[in-house]
């Protein structure tokens, strides 16, 4: 039978935990991570708020109107809407040793860490897509 053992969890979430809304602080507030760089913060808070930054978005993009999103609960996205996946979220540190080895669970870790790639799976047009570059994606490559 093949399962994760809690120290290959233990370990794994070492390596990558995923982000939360707490990794979007003000600009003038303390980050509150002395781990990790400015960079670093902007891409985790990105990632939390992949899903609601359409609600502080213009034109076509804008998804206020969608009661799904919530949009009055996530005002901590909103200084990330005029920004681009590519220009600002950064693979996590050690994507080799989250996706790579024998599988031990690792592999929802690395989906995980993965998922602000995913625009990298659609079609080959999605490379000309600014904020899904074929350098983001090549920086992603573990996945």
């Amino acid at each position: 039978a093949t399962g994760i053992s809690l120290l290959s969890v233990d370990v794994i979430t070492h390596f990558y935990t995923a982000p939360t809304e707490v990794d979007c602080a003000d600009e003038n507030e303390d980050m509150g991570d002395d781990y990790l760089t400015r960079e670093q913060l902007i891409s985790r808070c990105f990632i939390a708020c992949q899903d609601y930054i359409c609600c502080f978005q213009g034109g076509s993009q804008n998804c206020a109107a969608d009661a799904t999103k919530e949009c009055a609960n996530h005002g901590a996205c909103q200084h990330l809407a005029t920004l681009h996946r590519s220009d600002v979220v950064l693979p996590p540190e050690d994507l080799a040793t989250i996706c790579g080895g024998d599988a031990n669970g690792k592999y929802l870790f690395c989906g995980l860490a993965c998922q602000p790639a995913s625009c990298c799976l659609d079609p080959p047009e999605a490379l000309d897509d600014s904020s899904c570059s074929r350098e983001f994606c090549n920086s992603f490559q573990p996945c």
